[in-house]
C-alpha cells in the first residue's frame, strides 16, 4: 500500500482494517475525525483530519507513514 492510496481511502470516507507485524489494526472515520487503533486494546489514537493523522500516527516507535508500504491491508469498507 502506498501512502498516497492510503490517504485516498481516508479521505474518501473508508474504514481500513490491516495487519502490521501480525497485529491487527483498524482505522475508523468518525464524526470527530479518524481513530486509530490496535485490536482488542482499549487505548486509542484520535485526530482531527487525514494530515493529522499521517503526521502523527504512530505504532510503537514507527510512524505509520514510515512503514505503511509494509502493512498488509485485509479490508476496506
Amino acid at each position: 500500500m502506498s501512502l498516497e492510496r492510503l490517504i485516498e481511502l481516508i479521505e474518501i470516507g473508508h474504514d481500513i482494517e490491516f495487519i502490521y507485524n501480525d497485529e491487527r489494526y483498524s482505522i475508523m472515520n468518525t464524526q470527530v475525525g479518524i481513530c486509530f487503533t490496535k485490536y482488542y486494546n482499549l487505548n486509542h489514537q484520535e485526530y482531527t483530519n487525514v494530515s493529522d493523522f499521517i503526521d502523527n500516527a504512530w505504532i510503537g516507535e514507527e510512524k505509520l507513514k514510515d512503514i505503511v508500504s509494509q502493512i498488509e491491508i485485509t479490508h476496506v469498507f
